[in-house]
Parts: structure tokens; C-alpha cells; sequence
């Protein structure tokens, strides 16, 4: 997803991991729960690691 993450006004790759779940009151759906958590960094850096000479990923 692209967002624009500062002032800069340029579109950026942005990585995010979703959680739904729904949610009861008195035993009946009452609706659902979405939780969003960024996680560019996290995505970015395993990228750089999976590039380095000796991970699995680049003698495979």
C-alpha cells in the first residue's frame, strides 16, 4: 500500500499485518475488531537480510 508517511507529499511502500475479530454482547455478534499494526521496518530490513551473501534466501 502507498501512503504518503510524512510532509514530503511522495507516495511511499508501506507494509502493514491485520487482525479481525469478532466480537460478541450477550452471546451474539455484535460486531468486528480490526487491528492494524505498520510494519514497514520490519519488512524492509528482512529484505536487506535476505539480500546478504550467505542468507538461504540469496545461495538459493
Amino acid at each position: 500500500m502507498k501512503l504518503e508517511r510524512d510532509a514530503s507529499s511522495a507516495l511511499r511502500g508501506t507494509y502493514f499485518n491485520f487482525i479481525c475479530r469478532q466480537f460478541q454482547a450477550g452471546g451474539q455478534p455484535a460486531g468486528v475488531m480490526v487491528l492494524a499494526f505498520e510494519v514497514t521496518e520490519l519488512v524492509m530490513a528482512r529484505k536487506a537480510l535476505e539480500g546478504l551473501p550467505g542468507s538461504a534466501d540469496a545461495s538459493a
